[in-house]
């Protein structure tokens, strides 16, 4: 008994020759010690049980929050395939093209600080919501063919708008869980802005236009 508490640490710095008196007072709180070690051995495989259950459900909530949040984009994308007549094709293009492009601006060292995983695949998931807003717009401008006139072009580039408060307002409706679609408003607003000033809606120059949505406009 003696050795095992000595080798556990448990008892320390008593000289030989051991007698009785010195060791005494020592002994309730080894083998308080001994016996807390006891109890630690005997939590510890229910507490990692317990932590691997809290792994696993936090791991299934995170899926299940990704689904959702596939299949609200993939609505939203139905709708605007129906609505402006945007082909599966094209819709496809525009998210490998915005891949490719965002993985080879992240080699640059001017966007090395400004491109992650988590932000080309938000990149890629978002990217075929670009024209949300055209659903919004007249069916005659929808369907015309020709050139547009001048109050024609106006009300049409209002789709920027009309598509951003379309996001804002689903935004609104999730509450805090609404937070990943800033990415999708960035890309919506502004990818008809231009690197000079003179796009729309609200005429952003250079950098300040979001990279998102430069990713996305220099690709369509």
């Amino acid at each position: 008994g003696l050795c095992h508490l000595w080798s556990s640490g448990s008892v320390r710095c008593l000289a030989p020759p051991f007698g009785a008196c010195p060791l005494r007072p020592r002994c309730p709180s080894a083998f308080r010690h001994r016996s807390a070690l006891r109890r630690i051995d005997v939590l510890s495989p229910h507490t990692q049980a317990l932590t691997h259950d809290l792994e696993r459900q936090v791991e299934g909530r995170q899926t299940e929050a990704r689904q959702y949040r596939q299949a609200l984009v993939q609505g939203l994308v139905a709708v605007i395939r129906q609505r402006a007549a945007q082909t599966p094709g094209h819709l496809l293009r525009i998210q490998h093209n915005c891949r490719a492009l965002a993985e080879a601006a992240v080699q640059m060292p001017v966007f090395a600080a400004q491109i992650d995983r988590s932000f080309v695949q938000s990149l890629e998931h978002f990217a075929p919501l670009y024209d949300l807003g055209l659903v919004a717009l007249p069916d005659h401008l929808l369907r015309k063919s020709g050139v547009m006139e001048l109050e024609e072009r106006l009300v049409y580039q209002t789709h920027t708008t009309l598509g951003s408060e379309i996001i804002e307002k689903v935004a609104d409706a999730m509450g805090p869980a609404g937070e990943f679609l800033a990415l999708a408003r960035q890309i919506v607003r502004h990818h008809h802005e231009h690197y000079n000033g003179k796009g729309y809606p609200d005429r952003l120059v250079g950098d300040e236009i979001p990279l998102a949505a430069r990713i996305v406009s220099s690709v369509d």
